[in-house]
């Protein structure tokens, strides 16, 4: 073998083994940021000090070095905050231990207890303390603990003092604790330690009780509130840990087991799994019954998908083995073809752990590569088919920008069109490395060309609509403008001028014509003024509902007389959106348009007002595309 032939296969040799070795830490950094609780410090050290050693060495790898460098930047800010929180939870420390020294020298000992206690779980708590600033905090506690051993012996010498204290404490409670969990407990621990001072024969009187007792029941009366919101959220659970239960139980009797959607079903029990995790406690007489049902029908499905695993894992094992007799093939060039229809088969029906899932796909690309890195020859031809696909979608890029220039069809047509030059786009294989971003580049600039187009046309489109559609009402207008006695209208010539208008979708038409025939229909019923003037109330209700929701959509004020029906507005979508219901649906801006213009008649002395608010809202909308 030639010198220059022998470098060029060391050289190989080299970017493969880099390659595995990035693939391998960028494997293993996903790993640990997927990971939701505190970061390994220890193992984030081991991961940079393996990326420092590889960007030393040399060779050209297909691993995005990109993800690689945004991965260790969010696992050094994910370290930093780690290291900050724990610098805060000591300083907590710190000052729960003046905290305690201050309430022994004040002789405050239930202020001392408490404050031992959150500084004991406090230093359990606290992860990847030093072992100096541990035994610092060790240290200051032991020294004050005999303290407050002595503190305690004192105790019954103040009894009575400690009850007339414990009771302004709890009259006082609201005004030092918000939290009602906290003062629900409080007053709970209070009750208990008078019962114990009563047991143990320390004084006492009925007097004090009487005071203790309603002090008790006075600060505890707002904690009632939040036991029945906890209540009703417990109910809550139960109800969306029963709807999960059901919802698994109607698609695993409704799914084809002949011929399953395996990701689908993969899906939907993560998700599902997901959710139930997330749900809050459900009711106690709910617990058992319901986890047992949910574990029911979790391994209904557990057995098919782990069948269809491992069926699905022996398959691409076998695949795998057919790609290494490859090899061993003397064509290259007939290898890298059955190559590519191998590859074709390799599908994921349902997959398993992500280390597993790492592992095989490893062995599969390793496999590939052998094949692709045989010969120079194999390669060769590897990066022609790459040029090729590269050179393809430069020419798609240009014939799409021709057609752009001279497009002259609909925009439904166009919107086809734009499928079949993106599934054409996506039907080509890979790209060169080094043209990667220029052909995404390009084909961004064509994107952004014929997305522009469309977006013209349909918005042309559409305001031919809304022009036919303000012609259809302000015919509807004149109409009830008779009804209401505004003004006379030739009704025949309405009716001509309303068949001679170019029809709207059907949904909107039929709408419209309703407006305008029970206008007719009213006018010729002679339909009494009380039972008109009633209808023109309700409807400018509801106008000004949908004035309302296209408003807000658009941040633009409304009058001040609406303010409160706007703020429910608000209340009602927050609500929604937080997923605890909503009493009405949530338009986009063009429905509410066609519902503006659907409405029949509304009082004169409103008109106006109305128009004004619509078409400050409906010039928005135009100058906003």
């Amino acid at each position: 073998m030639e010198p220059e032939e022998l470098l060029e296969e060391t050289e190989v040799s080299q970017t493969i083994t880099t390659e595995y070795a990035a693939k391998s830490l960028l494997a293993d950094l996903k790993g640990v940021l997927a990971n939701p609780k505190e970061i390994d410090e220890h193992k984030a050290k081991q991961l940079r000090k393996a990326w420092d050693e590889l960007q030393s060495q040399k060779g050209d790898t297909n691993v995005d070095v990109s993800a690689l460098e945004s991965g260790f930047e969010k696992l050094r800010l994910r370290t930093h905050k780690q290291v900050e929180k724990r610098n805060e939870s000591y300083a907590e420390l710190e000052n729960l231990l003046q905290a305690l020294s201050e309430s022994i020298a004040n002789k405050e000992l239930q202020e001392a207890q408490v404050a031992e206690k959150k500084i004991i779980n406090g230093l359990n708590k606290i992860r990847g303390l030093s072992s100096q600033r541990r035994q610092k905090v060790i240290g200051t506690l032991e020294a004050l603990q005999p303290k407050i051993k002595k503190l305690s012996s004192w105790r019954h010498w103040g009894t009575e003092q400690a009850r007339e204290k414990i009771i302004q404490e709890i009259q006082q409670i609201h005004e030092k604790e918000k939290s009602l969990e906290k003062v629900a407990q409080f007053i709970k621990q209070a009750r208990e330690e008078w019962k114990q001072w009563d047991n143990s024969g320390e004084g006492g009187n009925k007097t004090l009780y009487k005071q203790f007792d309603a002090a008790c029941t006075k600060a505890y009366e707002p904690c009632k509130a939040l036991f029945e919101q906890q209540r009703k959220q417990r109910e809550a659970s139960s109800r969306h840990r029963k709807q999960v239960c059901e919802l698994l139980e109607t698609e695993y009797e409704k799914t084809d087991w002949r011929n399953p959607d395996w990701k689908k079903l993969q899906t939907l029990m993560r998700e599902q799994s997901s959710r139930w995790r997330k749900l809050g406690p459900a009711e106690f007489r709910d617990r058992k019954p319901l986890q047992k049902r949910f574990e029911a029908v979790s391994q209904r499905f557990d057995g098919p998908l782990d069948r269809e695993r491992k069926r699905n894992l022996k398959q691409r094992e076998d695949i795998i083995e057919s790609v290494l007799k490859l090899v061993e093939m003397e064509d290259s060039r007939k290898a890298i073809s059955e190559l590519q229809t191998i590859k074709k088969q390799w599908v994921v029906s349902v997959s398993g752990m992500r280390k597993k899932e790492q592992a095989i796909w490893n062995k599969f690309t390793k496999a590939c590569d052998a094949v692709y890195e045989k010969s120079r020859e194999s390669k060769k031809a590897h990066d022609q088919e790459l040029e090729q696909y590269f050179a393809a979608r430069m020419a798609l890029c240009d014939q799409i920008e021709a057609e752009l220039k001279t497009y002259t069809l609909d925009a439904d047509s166009l919107s086809k069109q734009i499928a079949k030059w993106r599934t054409q786009w996506s039907d080509f294989g890979r790209v060169p490395k080094t043209k990667i971003k220029q052909s995404e580049k390009r084909w961004k600039d064509v994107s952004n060309q014929f997305k522009s187009l469309l977006s013209s046309m349909q918005r042309e489109n559409q305001n031919k609509a809304d022009e036919r559609l303000f012609a259809f009402a302000n015919l509807c207008l004149e109409v009830e403008k008779e009804l209401i006695g505004a003004q006379s209208v030739n009704l025949e010539q309405v009716k001509q001028k309303w068949d001679a208008l170019e029809a709207l979708p059907s949904v909107v038409m039929t709408k419209l014509n309703s407006r305008f025939q029970q206008a007719l229909k009213a006018i010729e019923s002679e339909t009494p003024a009380e039972k008109i003037a009633q209808l023109a109330e309700r409807n400018f209700e509801i106008l000004n509902q949908y004035l309302l929701q296209l408003e807000l959509n658009l941040g633009i004020d409304s009058p001040d007389e609406f303010s409160k029906q706007r703020m429910a507005l608000q209340i009602n979508r927050l609500s929604a959106a937080l997923g605890k219901g909503g009493d009405d649906a949530i338009l986009d801006n063009q429905q509410l348009v066609y519902e503006i213009h659907s409405l029949g008649p509304i009082k004169v002395e409103r008109q106006s007002e109305a128009t004004n608010r619509f078409q400050s809202c409906y010039k928005l909308m135009q100058s906003a595309v």
